[in-house]
């Protein structure tokens, strides 16, 4: 029996290397494929802007540094970016995405406005963390 199996696993072991190329065909041309470790990654990252920024905004007020809101801010623009915006393999971040980027950008425009105004930043925090609990 273990012989008659013998040819199917090379197949499968030579076939292995061709899921992106496999991938490449199945999809759409318009279609991201995000790899889950890269949508991990850029997941984590988000998810330290957020620890970032709500740590920033719970000093008391006059040690509050709008540079570093606008920074951190800037970080989150940067990562979502990433995220590129076409159909992906998962579908929150497809039905969520532009409104996360809009969030983020209005913060951003609070936090540089001249006086700046915080509130969207903590709004943006607390949107993340009332749907992603801390664990």
């Amino acid at each position: 029996m273990t012989r008659k199996l013998l040819p199917f696993a090379a197949l499968f072991l030579a076939c292995a290397p061709l899921t992106g190329s496999i991938r490449a065909v199945t999809y759409a041309p318009t279609f991201h494929y995000i790899p889950r470790a890269e949508l991990r990654t850029t997941m984590w990252l988000l998810a330290g802007d957020v620890v970032e920024l709500e740590n920033l905004l719970q000093r008391p007020a006059p040690l509050v540094v709008g540079k570093d809101v606008v920074d951190r801010l800037s970080l989150m623009q940067a990562h979502a970016a990433t995220l590129d915006g076409k159909p992906t393999n998962h579908p929150k971040i497809d039905e969520h995405l532009d409104d996360f980027r809009r969030a983020v950008t209005a913060a951003k425009l609070a936090a540089e406005a001249d006086p700046p105004n915080y509130y969207l930043a903590g709004a943006l925090t607390g949107s993340c963390t009332s749907c992603h609990n801390s664990r």
